[in-house]
């Protein structure tokens, strides 16, 4: 029969010496729970490598933390940022709205003048007339430019100003 072996009391600690010094000698290298062996996980936990391995995965769950919080403030400043440009395309097209209901407005105008003095007009108011309809045309060949580009916008305005002028001059505002 096989009987079982006792160890006296201390001579655990011989034993755990030995073991504490073989892992001592082991190298550390990689304190990764999952990779270590037997020896290299006593020289893991004797040397400190599995504590350094903690402090090593928290400093990097801190820096995963502030990338995604970094990630997150700039998805909330591309979302504001999409929002104004979204706001200032639509007040650019309410822009042209208007401005196109003011062009209708001058080319009435413009109508109702040739109609009822056509003949009547001098050289001068001719000479009005004729460039207050070329500013017009030339604020309706750049209303598509001016819903996105506000230098064309800037144009087109100009030119609405000098054919309101001229017609207004013509009117005799």
């Amino acid at each position: 029969m096989r009987q079982a072996m006792r160890f006296k009391a201390g001579c655990g600690g011989p034993v755990l010496a030995a073991l504490l010094a073989l892992g001592a000698c082991a190298p550390m290298g990689n304190c990764d729970p999952t990779q270590t062996t037997f020896v290299s996980g006593i020289a893991c936990s004797a040397g400190g490598g599995y504590q350094q391995r903690q402090v090593q995965l928290s400093n990097e769950g801190a820096i995963a933390r502030g990338r995604a919080a970094q990630a997150q403030q700039d998805a909330l400043a591309a979302e504001r940022q999409s929002q104004a440009m979204q706001a200032g395309a639509r007040a650019a097209e309410q822009r042209v709205r208007q401005q196109d209901a003011e062009l209708a407005r001058m080319r009435r105008q413009l109508q109702a003048l040739r109609a009822q003095r056509g003949a009547a007009l001098d050289e001068a108011q001719q000479a009005r007339l004729r460039q207050a309809e070329a500013d017009l045309r030339e604020a309706e060949r750049r209303r598509s430019a001016a819903a996105t580009d506000p230098a064309e916008a800037e144009r087109r305005e100009q030119a609405m100003r000098r054919a309101r002028q001229n017609i207004d001059d013509l009117i005799g505002f």
